[in-house]
């Protein structure tokens, strides 16, 4: 189990495989005092976070989708309600990443279980007319994060929320929700 912020943010950068990954994060906030600062540190040291702001966006996807279809309680009501309220300011570029991976905020339990997508290629649904298509590690990385305890993913949504304030133009709209808005409560 790794507690150094800077470790893990490194280990995110490099390239992952979204579940395994998942586990290594979900045990890292698995801790009521969790490296956050060495995390946001080691994420700012990186040179190309594009990669990160995709997870953040993609968990914001994953928030809404829990918010409409009302799957949280009071272990990460206020994350869940705060990324709505995000996704609705990062709205375009929301909608952008929604269209890069084709997310919807879901994966069903048996394609999460594969690690891929079953997809009708169109023909009189054959065998060869299906075709599996591996899940994006960012996908999956967010729905294995999903899957952890509600405690957990409130951790999460605090960090995810503080690494959007590290893309200035992204900030900058933010700062609309109040100072240190990503301070989530632990419950």
């Amino acid at each position: 189990m790794i507690r150094d912020g800077k470790v893990i943010a490194k280990k995110f950068f490099e390239d992952y495989d979204g579940k395994k990954q998942g586990y290594i994060v979900g045990d890292f906030v698995n801790c009521f005092s969790f490296d956050k600062k060495g995390f946001i540190d080691g994420v700012k040291e990186e040179k190309d976070k594009e990669k990160i702001l995709d997870v953040a966006l993609l968990w914001l996807i994953k928030l809404k989708f829990l918010k409409n279809i009302g799957y949280y309680d009071l272990r990460n009501k206020y994350s869940v309600e705060l990324g709505v309220k995000i996704a609705e300011v990062l709205h375009d570029e929301v909608e952008k990443i929604r269209a890069k991976y084709s997310y919807e905020g879901v994966v069903l339990d048996e394609d999460y279980e594969r690690g891929s997508y079953l997809v009708d290629t169109g023909g009189e649904f054959y065998i060869e007319d299906i075709k599996l298509i591996p899940i994006e590690k960012e996908v999956m990385f967010v729905e294995t994060m999903a899957r952890e305890h509600r405690t957990l993913q409130q951790s999460f949504s605090g960090l995810v929320f503080e690494v959007l304030t590290l893309f200035p133009e992204i900030e900058k709209r933010l700062q609309a929700l109040g100072e240190n808005f990503w301070n989530v409560p632990m419950i």
